[in-house]
């Protein structure tokens, strides 16, 4: 006679084999986002999660934009936002807390602010998105970018 503990080993066990088949038959069919779902149950995403911005000018405020998208079974609220500042600027989010529903897509609206001529060269500033999602409590935005030296005055 098998005990119960073994029984509920074996039941484990084959759970396990078939959610872990399922997501490698997802990522195996290039699509890692619902794999991901499966993994790790409810699942945010910040698209793009790195903006590259290129050579800015100094002095300047550009505006930038990324989508939160819920893959979740329930709604999700965004709690807040963190920029970070350098020598060549700063990231601000412009957007405020904002309720994501299931399986919908809310935008998320920042503002980066560049440095004056004195600092040049390559820049990486985060932004961070906080969460009340159990499985994802904070995503991570990534900005970066150049500020060229300015050309001598002919």
């Amino acid at each position: 006679m098998i005990s119960r503990r073994v029984l509920g080993t074996l039941s484990l066990g084959l759970a396990f084999l078939g959610a872990s088949s399922l997501v490698a038959g997802l990522v195996l069919l290039n699509r890692p986002t619902p794999a991901l779902v499966v993994a790790r149950g409810p699942l945010l995403t910040i698209d793009p999660p790195l903006l590259i911005l290129g050579d800015l000018p100094h002095r300047s405020r550009i505006p930038l934009s990324a989508t939160l998208t819920n893959h979740g079974d329930r709604s999700v609220k965004m709690l807040g936002v963190a920029g970070t500042c350098s020598p060549w600027g700063c990231a601000r989010a412009t957007s405020s807390t904002v309720e994501i529903p299931p399986g919908e897509s809310r935008p998320v609206e920042m503002m980066f602010y560049s440095a004056d001529e004195r600092f040049v060269g390559d820049f990486s500033e985060d932004v961070t998105l906080y969460v009340d999602s159990p499985v994802v409590r904070r995503l991570l935005l990534r900005i970066q970018g150049r500020l060229p030296p300015n050309p001598p005055d002919s």
